[in-house]
């Protein structure tokens, strides 16, 4: 998939001979102010998914949208689940020390599947 935004990054720079595969496997966001940026993002909305569970349809419409300027910049719905599924981990790896157990894991599940889904429907208007 290609990414316009990070075209001149220093992601791009330093990754311009390996695959993408390789490249993303290698990433480190605290490098890239974009990437950081974005994940500051990912992280807000997950919290306003979580806050304003009474109003989902409005969030639905919000998420779609997000979704539809994706695929304009050529993401591949299917990545979004592959996100979501990092995203999980790392906060089971990370908050696995303080106060994670089956209940947030169900909850994060619910919200991760809620926010992919919706975006992946944007991306088929």
């Amino acid at each position: 998939f290609h990414l316009p935004f990070l075209s001149s990054s220093t992601f791009a720079q330093n990754n311009s001979s390996k695959t993408k595969d390789q490249q993303w496997s290698n990433l480190d966001t605290r490098q890239d102010a974009t990437l950081r940026g974005h994940g500051r993002l990912m992280l807000k909305t997950f919290g306003r998914v979580v806050r304003c569970h009474d109003e989902l349809s409005v969030l639905e419409a919000e998420l779609m949208a997000v979704g539809k300027r994706h695929a304009m910049m050529q993401m591949k719905p299917e990545l979004f689940g592959k996100v979501g599924d990092a995203l999980l981990w790392l906060l089971e790896t990370d908050v696995a020390q303080h106060r994670w157990d089956p209940e947030h894991s169900k909850a994060f599940q619910t919200v991760t599947a809620f926010v992919t889904t919706a975006m992946a429907k944007g991306t088929e208007c």
